[in-house]
């Protein structure tokens, strides 16, 4: 069975719980694979055929993943597989969907996500500022803390802007402490400020943020609209 874009959004969203964002509005088809610990491990792109060395015109559905610089070359002569495209070549490698089998897809995708987090050995030591999903049903206990279920490496002393689909940002709130329980990351997150109303989503799209999928760091404009505009 040959790989479609369809099957591999459905095979993240299984094996890894992946949603894949769309951050440009200019390429709506570029499709984002994100791991867990914030890196990309795969884009999904339509292509010219002609950008591929193809020979032929139209586009076509296409898989960048990483893979270890030492697999590259073996990698590239099989079928389907390609250097990398707008990426870095020696880590990297395009897999033309339509030229591909799935359960090789599935392969490099799996390769492609063990590899994402290697180089994130060192834990970040400065608190920085966040835009990420939450539950709309959120509740804040006596002492104004929550507990909040949130994939993304945080440490006390983040800032949290708790993002309600459908509703806008409605919340910010600073890291206490992070555990884990029975495999499920917990963050204890204090209140700051409820924003009422809450924060239109496009005022993140007017800094570069156009979805919310998942954690997204919050650039310092953002921050300050955040901060002294509401």
């Amino acid at each position: 069975m040959k790989a479609t874009r369809k099957t591999v959004l459905e095979y993240v969203q299984t094996q890894y719980s992946t949603q894949g964002e769309r951050l440009w509005e200019r390429y709506p088809e570029y499709v984002v694979l994100r791991h867990p610990c914030g890196k990309w491990y795969g884009v999904i792109m339509d292509l010219p055929r002609e950008k591929l060395g193809m020979g032929r015109n139209g586009r076509t559905d296409v898989l960048v993943v990483k893979c270890a610089p030492q697999e590259r070359d073996f990698l590239l002569c099989q079928k389907g597989f390609y250097p990398a495209y707008h990426m870095n070549k020696a880590h990297w490698v395009t897999v033309v969907l339509e030229m591909s089998d799935f359960d090789t897809v599935c392969r490099a995708l799996d390769n492609s996500f063990a590899l994402a987090p290697i180089k994130n050995k060192k834990r970040r030591t400065d608190p920085s500022w966040f835009l990420v999903p939450c539950n709309p049903q959120i509740l804040f206990d006596g002492t104004c803390c929550a507990n909040l279920e949130l994939k993304g490496f945080f440490i006390a002393g983040d800032r949290l802007y708790l993002y309600i689909p459908d509703r806008g940002i409605a919340y910010a709130c600073d890291v206490v402490s992070v555990s884990e329980i029975g495999g499920v990351s917990q963050t204890k997150a204090s209140l700051v400020r409820e924003y009422s109303p809450c924060v239109p989503i496009n005022v993140a799209k007017e800094h570069g943020i156009c979805s919310v999928n998942g954690a997204r760091k919050v650039p310092y404009g953002l921050y300050f609209a955040l901060e002294n505009k509401y």
